[in-house]
């Protein structure tokens, strides 16, 4: 899953570059600040949004539906890991 090759629109490339990009700069802010959580939490946002967006690609895509639902779950689980550093 991670490693695959994937066919995306240039609308979905965009925005996950995009995404991907923020999520790195937020990161290492954090990183460089002690670990600050306010920056973590945006951090895991950013990556909550990655893992949407890959699976509304798929979903969209019409692919296998596990595909999607384990975007949707990988999604979910970065959102809660918010909660846990809040």
């Amino acid at each position: 899953m991670f490693f695959e090759k994937r066919e995306s629109t240039k609308l979905f490339k965009a925005i996950r570059m995009i995404v991907m990009i923020s999520f790195g700069i937020i990161f290492v802010i954090s990183i460089i600040n002690g670990l600050d959580f306010g920056f973590l939490r945006l951090a895991f946002i950013f990556g909550g949004f990655t893992s949407l967006i890959d699976g509304l690609e798929s979903y969209l895509k019409k692919d296998d539906k596990w595909k999607y639902i384990v975007d949707f779950d990988l999604a979910i689980i970065w959102f809660i890991t918010i909660f846990i550093f809040w």
